[in-house]
């Protein structure tokens, strides 16, 4: 009953519920209770609850102490950091446990900086912090101080450049005999200084580990400056692996096509690895007109629902440096019965300036494929296509709303386009879904752009809207078209349902089983103590087959990949927002978090990590983790299909 009242507490007004967190945050009897309890404070992201937060930094057990100091770091978010960074370096002159203190660097290191604020302290203790009497810190601290450094140096090497001990001692972390994790993660954290240089980038091409590897080159594929980077990008188009052959293949495209030609990356094209291959069409479009040939032959290939991606790719490359040639192939494109194909013709249209093409996509039964036409159409023709945008208005897909709405801003058409503006409003109001927010913005700002007192009225209803951001966005709006002051008064629908202690252990015994169309299977293992609200909503997603059917619409390698939207786009998901809940779980490859556009906008999508992805942590939920089948995540594509999503007991080892 204690782990339920803490859950419950994390979605009550903080004045009630911030004495009773502390009660149990103090005097809970186990450690489990308390741990979950100062997570959850830590979560509300107020500066003041650090009051509450900081005495469970001194608590007994190394767990409580861990989220404590995690905690801390997240009840700063909004201050300039300073008194959060005082609490924690203190604490380390006290702590003796190398996982406390690892977690402690980490959170040093991605406190908020004022514009004053001086990060060498913070970088000596972390040198300090890197080292024992005997050498080397343990690996689980060196984990947190390497994460530490990149977080640090992300947010200030830009105005206060890194001392050369911090870089040297990044050099030696990245070698051997170093944990793994370090060295990958001492690679990452040299990428945010600016400032490797290309022995230390050579050296680390020889690592066994390909994540190392890879973020090696990727250094040498961004970093302005960088003698020899000819050499380290040359090795890298070699590699085994293909996430190191992409990395380089990029680089090469930034930096060394122009002057030494297209070769390489006309090699790339046959590359057994379909990423590689893509980037490489992708690439061709700089080229100039000396691939048009080639291209053009792979833009006219044969495609079926899962083979399309090769055309679709030369279609668009072809677009930039041969329109006649895109021209000829378009009309079969444009009617191919898979719709991705049919949106990337549209992008190759505007490219080509098909004007006449892009305005019969506009009116494609497919959301995707219209509101590409759309987005290409406002650049070409602007207001000139108001009807098109005028008509998409009648659509529910979010997106697509979203699109029309922009490209109707400021039209010289105010007297026919308000009406259809208003219209879809309350149209997708009524549906009372959070997930509304983005396409409810865009209809409301060029509301505000074309309207005034006149349709104060009918904005009226929008200052208790149950999202209080459309509220308060009406709000203005009023008191600017009336000059009169407005407030919101929103009125919230109801919080997610919290899960029972029973479902959580239930969960944690459990795995989820992502099966693809193509037979292949990703096994999961969940997180449900860490994030009980998210992982509440998947698993019942999973039991109503929300998911089957649908895709992985974005795909970026090295990156992620990301899937769960009945509308096979970024803005259509599950109704109702579910909190972040954020821990110091990493997104490592292969974990499992929730997307979202901004603090508390959880929607259903979820994404899985193809690479370590540093900057991703503290800012997404990660509710899961790829015990089986990470080979069948490297392998999908752009629109591969989910069959199913189900859950089973886990099993034992």
């Amino acid at each position: 009953m204690t782990t339920l009242l803490i859950f419950s507490l994390a979605l009550a007004p903080t004045g009630r519920s911030a004495p009773a967190y502390r009660n149990i945050a103090t005097q809970a009897p186990d450690t489990v209770a308390q741990r979950v309890a100062v997570r959850e404070l830590g979560r509300r992201e107020q500066a003041d609850l650090a009051s509450l937060i900081t005495p469970l930094i001194s608590a007994p057990a190394a767990s409580v102490r861990m989220e404590a100091a995690n905690a801390l770091g997240q009840s700063a978010v909004h201050t300039d950091g300073n008194a959060a960074r005082a609490v924690l370096a203190a604490r380390l002159g006290l702590e003796s446990d190398p996982a406390v203190r690892g977690i402690i660097y980490r959170t040093l290191g991605r406190l908020p900086q004022s514009p004053e604020f001086d990060p060498a302290a913070i970088e000596l203790l972390m040198l300090q912090g890197s080292r024992s009497p005997g050498g080397d810190a343990p690996a689980v601290t060196l984990e947190g101080v390497t994460h530490g450094l990149a977080a640090l140096y992300r947010r200030s090497a830009a105005r206060r450049p890194p001392s050369s001990a911090a870089i040297e001692r990044l050099v030696q972390l990245t070698e051997s005999p170093h944990h793994p994790r370090v060295r990958l993660q001492a690679v990452m954290a040299l990428q945010t200084t600016g400032r490797a240089d290309s022995g230390a980038l050579l050296d680390a091409l020889n690592d066994g580990e390909w994540q190392v590897r890879r973020v090696a080159v990727s250094i040498a594929a961004s970093q302005r400056e960088l003698p020899g980077r000819e050499r380290i990008i040359g090795r890298a188009l070699l590699d085994p692996s293909p996430e190191v052959r992409l990395d380089a293949l990029r680089g090469y495209g930034r930096f060394m096509m122009e002057g030494e030609g297209c070769l390489p990356v006309l090699r790339a094209l046959q590359d057994e690895d379909e990423d590689v291959a893509l980037t490489a069409v992708d690439l061709l479009a700089g080229c100039g007109p000396t691939v048009a040939q080639p291209l053009t032959r792979l833009a006219g290939t044969p495609v079926t629902a899962t083979e399309w991606h090769l055309p679709a790719h030369a279609i668009v490359s072809l677009a930039r440096i041969d329109s006649g040639a895109t021209a000829e192939l378009l009309p079969e494109l444009v009617t191919n019965e898979v719709w991705q194909v049919r949106m990337y013709a549209a992008h190759a249209a505007g490219l080509a300036n098909a004007v006449s093409t892009l305005e019969r996509l506009a009116r494609d039964p497919h959301p995707n494929v219209r509101e590409a036409a759309i987005a290409e159409l406002r650049t070409r023709v602007g207001h000139g296509a108001d009807a098109l945008y005028r008509d998409a208005l009648a659509s529910n897909d979010y997106q697509l709303l979203q699109t029309a709405a922009i490209a109707l801003d400021s039209t010289p058409d105010a007297d026919r386009t308000l009406p259809v503006l208003l219209a879809a409003l309350e149209r997708i109001t009524s549906q009372r879904r959070e997930t509304s927010r983005d396409p409810r913005t865009a209809l409301l700002r060029t509301i505000g752009t074309l309207g005034g007192p006149a349709q104060a009225q009918a904005l009226r209803p929008y200052l208790t809207d149950f999202d209080a951001s459309i509220a308060g966005q009406a709000a203005t709006l009023l008191t600017r078209w009336t000059g009169q002051s407005v407030l919101p008064t929103p009125r919230p629908l109801p919080p997610p349902a919290i899960p029972s202690p029973g479902q959580i252990a239930e969960w944690e015994r459990s795995e989820a089983v992502i099966e693809m169309a193509d037979g292949g299977r990703m096994v999961l293992r969940l997180f449900p103590d860490e994030a009980p609200i998210n992982t509440a909503r998947f698993v019942r997603m999973a039991r109503e087959k929300w998911f089957e059917g649908l895709t992985f619409h974005r795909v970026v390698p090295n990156f992620v990949v990301q899937g769960g939207s009945p509308g096979a786009n970024e803005y259509m998901g599950d109704g109702p927002f579910t909190p972040d809940e954020l821990g110091f779980r990493s997104n490592s490859r292969g974990t499992m978090g929730i997307s979202t556009r901004g603090r508390h906008t959880g929607d259903g999508q979820i994404y899985l990590n193809l690479v370590d992805n540093l900057r991703l942590d503290h800012d997404y939920t990660v509710i899961g983790e790829i015990v089986e089948g990470l080979e069948v995540l490297d392998a999908i594509l752009e629109g591969d299909v989910i069959r199913r999503v189900t859950l089973r007991s886990r099993r034992m080892p």
